[in-house]
């Protein structure tokens, strides 16, 4: 073992980097047994291996690896593939770990090590390196006719990437943690160094002995602190349970109510094993979303995101990360960029008009009864279909379309409901009410729908062009298959139907609601509406930003009526502390946005409905988060912006309204994937003198 140490030490003199190091280390391995290729019969090129996490890093800045390329970009494949997951892209998931551990476990002399890392429900791979003499019952992976390294598997025990580097590893914050190992493992920008040891570094036996040295002196001299101070609890928490019992609908109200007795941030336990912290101040969201952003960007793993996040791979759902960063500079950049969004003001304009020619339709000769939900659900909806496919799909009568529609509200009415089975692992083995089964039935209904759209798309766009977003995903597609692939254009589509249709709706029927029981306040923004436009002319989504009070209205709405009032969960990837109090790993957290939105230590009257309150100075985000707070706020609030003020601008300004009754509009909110009104908004409505003016009195509008 002495001479073969000294033979690998040789190898390592030089100016070569780490894998090269390695691989001239296990290439001198000659006695090493046979072993499989992984993954050989999942074809691939170089540029596909190029494209993972772990091409960026083998491929790019090692060029001519072939054999670890090869080697990486096998088990990426095997992520990418539908022979081996049914929802390809689910990085190092614990299905793919598992089938790379099979196939480990054919190959003879190969052993998947359980090492230790603290992982979750992420399986790692980390790389060691081939011995003359090999780790008994280890050896390498053959590639082609070169050996060249040892791959183990490792579970909860410690998180050694910390110290051996780990493929596809990247958790900037190892950096901070890495002060007194920094010569065994540094974090190097994005994605981690690979192995970085001394110089005298002698092979795979020593690199197990030292992972294992290291990871049982962390246990014993840096033991968990099971008695860390965590936030208070209420009482009580149920044996199993937990607080499940508390959680009573709607959660934000029973939230505020828990943190008026227990604190601005509290904990509470979901079943037997998940911890959830809630915070309700400003200076903790701060905390939370500045101070922490890194740790808490990730997302909580639940029964929903699994199947309408395609396995938790979309924007909104997939972990922090490479990928999550991919999907966040596509979609701002180029699916929802101001240029694209301005691009697309045509078919807002067409939206609106038509919504004004329906309702000038029934009103145009004195008041008529109206409901609103249907026509502004209509509205946000097509506004969305035609940016994303280039077609209508409410207000049209073919059953694709009405399959659609009936689609869209299942998944709306399920996104609004608490899932015990998240939390208690033996509803989740039974399927406590169906649940999972019901999600996974919608979701294949709806990615059965969203190929069609995108095979649609393509074959249209082959003929004729197009301007889409799906065509300008596809021309990406075009550019780079490996990664701008069907699955991932149908997660932003998918995130844009969900998030975008639906709050938009919501929140101009809750304007329209707090104007109607506040009717100074409507006709205040109608003078203001009347004096900048006129009465020959309809409101442009450029005279919108122009409307100050009107942007007051807006804002006061998202105060007191948020579409998220319990802004998407997060989770957190390390221990970190938030207002004194240990935040575990794992801990999901959340923001109670509808409780610090009505605080009355920040607002002034706080129920009431009171759009001047903004006429004095800017309010700061941590006080007035409808989109959320940072990495992960929501990159749709230029267009929910833009939709918002020019829809209620037009209402304003083309209909005097009026309540149905003496009684004041009820504004209790229901539950759902938003915060939708219980009842339905229905009011009075009669065109006025400008939807005469353009319209010419006959109900049907000009230049449509």
């Amino acid at each position: 073992m002495e001479e073969s140490s000294a033979g690998m030490a040789k190898a390592c003199e030089g100016d070569d980097g780490v894998l090269q190091k390695l691989v001239k280390m296990s290439l001198s391995a000659k006695e090493a047994g046979e072993a499989e290729i992984i993954g050989d019969d999942i074809k691939s090129s170089d540029e596909e291996c190029n494209r993972s996490l772990f091409g960026k890093v083998v491929g790019d800045r090692h060029a001519g690896l072939l054999g670890i390329k090869r080697t990486m970009g096998a088990i990426w494949r095997m992520q990418h593939s539908m022979e081996v997951l049914n929802v390809p892209l689910n990085w190092m998931s614990t299905e793919v770990g598992q089938k790379v551990e099979r196939i480990f476990n054919k190959v003879k002399n190969v052993i998947v090590c359980k090492v230790g890392g603290d992982v979750g429900s992420f399986l790692k791979l980390l790389v060691a390196i081939d011995l003359k003499e090999p780790i008994p019952r280890c050896t390498s992976i053959k590639l082609g006719n070169q050996k060249v390294m040892v791959a183990f598997r490792y579970e909860k025990l410690v998180n050694l990437c910390y110290y051996c580097g780990m493929i596809g590893h990247l958790d900037r914050s190892c950096s901070k943690r890495l002060k007194d190992f920094e010569n065994n493992c540094v974090v190097d920008g994005q994605f981690g160094e690979w192995l970085k040891t001394s110089e005298t570094f002698a092979g795979g036996r020593t690199a197990l002995l030292a992972i294992l040295t290291i990871s049982l002196l962390k246990l014993l001299l840096f033991p968990k602190n099971k008695n860390a101070k965590l936030p208070p609890s209420p009482a009580p928490s149920l044996p199993i349970l937990g607080h499940l019992h508390l959680l009573k609908t709607p959660i934000h109200r029973t939230h505020q109510k828990l943190a008026e007795k227990v604190g601005p941030i509290f904990s509470l336990h979901l079943g037997h094993s998940r911890l959830m912290v809630v915070v309700s101040s400003p200076e903790l969201v701060e905390e939370c979303f500045v101070r922490n952003d890194v740790v808490l960007a990730n997302r909580p793993h639940l029964v929903f995101s699994k199947y309408m996040g395609y396995n938790h791979t979309t924007l909104v759902d997939s972990s922090y990360g490479d990928h999550w960063r991919n999907l966040r500079r596509l979609t701002t950049v180029e699916v929802l960029s101001g240029t694209r969004l301005n691009a697309f003001h045509s078919i807002r304009h067409d939206e609106i008009r038509l919504l004004l020619q329906k309702l000038y339709g029934t009103s145009a000769s004195g008041f008529a009864r109206v409901g609103l939900r249907s026509c502004l659900s209509e509205l946000t909806f097509n506004n969305i279909m035609r940016m994303v496919a280039g077609k209508r799909y409410f207000g049209e009568g073919d059953e694709e379309a009405a399959e659609f529609r009936e689609m869209i509200e299942e998944v709306f009415s399920y996104g609004g409901v608490s899932n015990p089975a998240d939390f208690i692992l033996v509803l989740k083995w039974i399927d406590y009410k169906g649940f999972e089964k019901k999600l996974a039935k919608v979701s294949r209904k709806m990615d059965s729908i969203l190929q069609h759209l995108i095979d649609e798309q393509r074959q249209r766009s082959k003929v004729n062009g197009g301007n889409t977003m799906i065509d300008h995903m596809l021309s990406l597609q075009d550019k780079e298959p490996q990664y701008y692939n069907d699955t991932i254009i149908k997660g932003i589509i998918s995130d844009m139907l969900l998030a975008g249709t639906d709050t938009s709706a919501v929140t101009v029927e809750w304007a329209m609601s707090a104007l109607l029981n506040n009717p100074e306040k409507l006709q205040k923004a109608r003078i203001e509406i009347d004096n900048l436009v006129g009465k020959d002319r309809l409101i442009n989504e450029s005279d919108v930003p122009k409307l100050h009070y009107l942007q007051h209205i807006i804002s006061e709405t998202f105060r007191l009526f948020p579409a998220a009032p319990l802004l998407v969960p997060h989770e957190a990837s390390a221990d970190c502390t938030i207002g004194g109090y240990h935040i575990p790993r794992g801990t999901i957290l959340m923001a109670n946005a509808w409780a610090i939105h009505r605080d009355p230590k920040i607002w002034d009257d706080p129920t009431s409905f009171i759009p001047e309150r903004f006429e004095a100075a800017e309010v700061v985000p941590t006080k007035l988060m409808p989109f959320g707070l940072g990495r992960r706020s929501c990159p749709g609030m230029g267009l929910a912006q833009r939709v918002v003020g020019l829809t209620l601008a037009s209402l304003i300004q083309g209909f005097d309204w009026q309540r149905v009754d003496e009684a004041l509009v009820d504004l209790t909110e229901g539950t759902g994937l938003s915060m939708p009104k219980v009842q339905p908004l229905e009011a009075m409505c009669r065109a006025r003198d400008v939807l005469h003016n353009v319209f010419g009195g006959v109900g049907v509008p000009a230049n449509i």
